[in-house]
């Protein structure tokens, strides 16, 4: 798929250019850095797992805070990464469908609502992208950003100048993470032997299985690297004592349960926080075990810039001093051409999901069916090889339509409980408090998507082997060619190979 950008982008020199009078005036104010990083997991010796070591991390740790129990509000890229620049639920702004606003299906935000580089650039912040951004929102690239690449960052990028030229500035660097998939190559002889780690129960013990974890054990080492090399530029630019760092991942791992799914192991992910000492913001070397929300990163960046936070962001500083949230929720909705809602609201004691389409399975015709984890699975639950807990999850069957459990005695989550008598008055309280925020965000996940959004998803899956619409109805006018279709179809204003984004 080629993709274009509705935008001119601007060049490095631009970014560089240096103001000595807005530098005068700026040079106060913090500079905000964040350091995405893709589909990573919190498998690291600062969330209780040696596996392997990660001293950047470590010693990232002993100067900032680490956040044990931050939850992203979509376990998939786009959704969450658009939640973040509005700082608020995707399902808010109608942003929370996997890979959206093609041309001719275009989805802007309303007028009053700006992003956040743009409330950052309104500022005097300069701002910059470095990678993925992803945005399920049409949007010119000039507004967000002064400096945009669209390669993700890596050791090869010095950073150095930009770092040291007109500040302040909020810069968002991408990261592989548990993309970086010839990690176990690149190390070598330091790599992850797969016989040695712990496959959990939700998961058969195969040797595809063994292969991912101890993969995304050596992509967590390959970030653990690149972390360092990030401080040691900030460093070298004189910028480190100014910067406030935000460390943290987009979703879970790529292993079958996480990645696209609300339990935890698709949502909790690893969250640093470091900053200069002037700002009085946090304590060195703590653990903060509030629940979070990635939106509350959005929130926390303007905080600590000084910018008042706008009223339709939903997320809260974690600087604030009565910082706290109640819950945390977590959507699923399509991803790519994979029909689904669901909805996970997590206090800390219990785990509730709701499964707004329980007739379709679980582990329904997805992208990455084509893998050789995912075939070996489908063939073991189509034979019945697996354990019950196993078969549960991954045979093609009709899922429950709540799910709860008891977080503390049941970290894997695979006992559901929601049928048992013991958490009735639980099921009561998870049950109204997700009803109460549907209705007071009017969670657009409650609304099909339309069929003329869904006509470029479509025309861009329509030949490819993965897809198959035993399972999603929704792709029937299409299938039968009924005249609404045809004339989506034939319409040359719809283009599924151009992405306004």
């Amino acid at each position: 798929m080629s993709k274009i950008f509705n935008a001119t982008i601007t060049t490095a020199s631009m970014f560089l250019t240096f103001n000595a009078t807005s530098a005068a005036s700026n040079q106060e104010k913090p500079n905000i850095l964040w350091i995405e990083i893709e589909d990573t997991s919190p498998w690291m010796s600062i969330y209780g797992d040696n596996t392997v070591k990660t001293p950047n991390i470590e010693k990232f740790a002993k100067k900032g805070v680490v956040f044990t129990q931050m939850h992203v509000t979509a376990p998939v890229c786009s959704a969450c990464r658009s939640a973040l620049m509005v700082g608020a639920m995707q399902t808010t702004f109608g942003v929370h469908q996997h890979r959206s606003s093609y041309k001719g299906t275009e989805i802007y935000l309303p007028q009053n609502v700006k992003t956040l580089p743009e409330i950052f650039k309104e500022n005097g912040y300069k701002t910059g992208c470095f990678g993925k951004k992803d945005y399920n929102f049409a949007y010119k690239m000039e507004d967000l950003y002064d400096y945009s690449e669209s390669k993700m960052w890596s050791p090869k990028r010095n950073m150095t100048k930009i770092f040291a030229n007109e500040q302040p500035w909020f810069i968002q660097l991408q990261l592989k993470g548990g993309k970086y998939w010839n990690a176990q190559k690149v190390l070598g002889k330091n790599s992850v032997d797969p016989r040695r780690i712990t496959v959990p129960p939700q998961y058969p013990d195969i040797p595809e299985i063994r292969k991912d974890i101890a993969q995304h054990y050596a992509a967590i080492k390959m970030l653990d690297k690149e972390l360092g090399e990030i401080i040691e530029q900030l460093k070298d630019s004189g910028t480190y004592d100014n910067t406030v760092i935000f460390f943290f991942s987009d979703h879970g791992c790529f292993l079958p349960r996480s990645k696209q799914f609300v339990y935890d192991e698709g949502t909790r992910v690893p969250m640093m926080v470091l900053t200069p000492a002037k700002l009085n913001l946090t304590k060195a070397g703590t653990f903060n075990k509030n629940l979070a929300s990635s939106i509350d990163i959005s929130a926390s960046s303007l905080h600590a810039a000084g910018i008042d936070i706008p009223n339709y962001f939903e997320g809260k500083s974690i600087f604030a001093k009565n910082y706290q949230n109640e819950f945390v929720v977590s959507a699923r909705d399509r991803c790519d051409f994979t029909i689904e809602n669901m909805r996970a609201l997590n206090d800390g004691k219990y785990l509730y999901i709701r499964n707004f389409m329980p007739e379709k399975p679980y582990m329904q015709p997805q992208y990455r069916d084509t893998r050789p984890t995912f075939k070996k699975i489908h063939k073991l639950a189509a034979q019945g090889h697996m354990t019950d807990v196993q078969l549960k999850f991954f045979k093609l069957q009709p899922k429950p339509v709540e799910e709860l459990y008891v977080i503390s005695e049941d970290k894997n989550q695979i006992n559901n409980v929601a049928n048992d008598s013991k958490y009735k008055d639980v099921m009561k309280l998870m049950r109204k408090r997700l009803a109460d925020w549907q209705r007071s965000t009017d969670d657009k996940g409650q609304y099909p998507e339309s069929l003329r959004s869904l006509t470029p998803i479509y025309q861009l899956w329509m030949a490819r082997r993965h897809f198959k619409i035993k399972w999603s109805k929704e792709y029937a006018p299409f299938i039968n060619k009924t005249p609404e279709a045809q004339k989506l179809l034939n319409d040359k204003s719809i283009d599924y190979r151009v992405r306004i984004h």
